[in-house]
């Protein structure tokens, strides 16, 4: 059994033990694994876990056989063992961006319903806040990856914001398992691009396939 890591500017394979699946855990074997604005904060870190979502099937634990997305600690791995995931219909890796659309999701929550947002920075999400929600000048803001915060009441979907005034912020850092059931079942595409880890190299969003 393997799991991929960040380590001195490269990515590394480290060989483990066979997996731990804890009581009230699934365990999954992974299909494919998201590289999103997480991925490039370990980056700049210099070391850490490739990914902290995967697209899988369930080998132990729960119903064997069925396709779901999942949280892991560290999701880029062949196995992973988790109490955070939904069931998703098909065999499509597509199916992994139920993962960001539910920090989409969980940040709605936090706003009050009918009210206009700003989204600050630019990541797959945006395209998502514009479909659920009405966008616009407003001093509740969503802030994305890359976002500078000057002030207004924030929730913010990334590390990678930079604050730059006074603010009221709310950080989601891992949405809740409600959101991620919800995220699954709305029909919104975030054109999150497909690749194998070699051509997924270079940074960016992608949802990365695993042999």
């Amino acid at each position: 059994m393997w799991r991929l890591v960040y380590e001195g500017g490269a990515v590394r394979r480290i060989e483990e033990p066979a997996l731990v699946v804890p009581p009230g855990h699934i365990g999954v074997k992974v299909k494919a694994f998201l590289l999103d604005d997480f991925s490039e904060w370990v980056r700049r870190r210099g070391r850490g876990p490739l990914s902290r979502w995967a697209f899988g099937v369930v080998v132990s634990g729960g119903e064997i056989g069925r396709y779901v997305v999942a949280y892991a600690e560290n999701a880029a791995a062949q196995y992973i063992a988790t109490n955070k995931y939904v069931y998703v219909n098909g065999n499509s890796p597509s199916a992994l961006e139920a993962a960001p659309l539910a920090y989409v999701v969980e940040a709605l929550s936090l706003i009050p319903r009918l009210v206009k947002i700003e989204v600050l920075g630019e990541d797959p999400r945006a395209l998502a806040l514009k479909k659920l929600a009405e966008v616009g000048p407003s001093r509740w803001r969503v802030a994305l990856q890359g976002a500078v915060v000057g002030g207004g009441r924030v929730v913010a979907l990334s590390r990678l914001v930079e604050l730059a005034g006074n603010c009221s912020l709310r950080v989601v850092d891992v949405p809740s398992r409600r959101a991620l059931t919800t995220a699954a079942s709305l029909k919104v595409k975030l054109d999150i691009p497909v690749k194998r880890l070699e051509e997924a190299a270079g940074g960016g969003w992608a949802i990365v396939l695993l042999d």
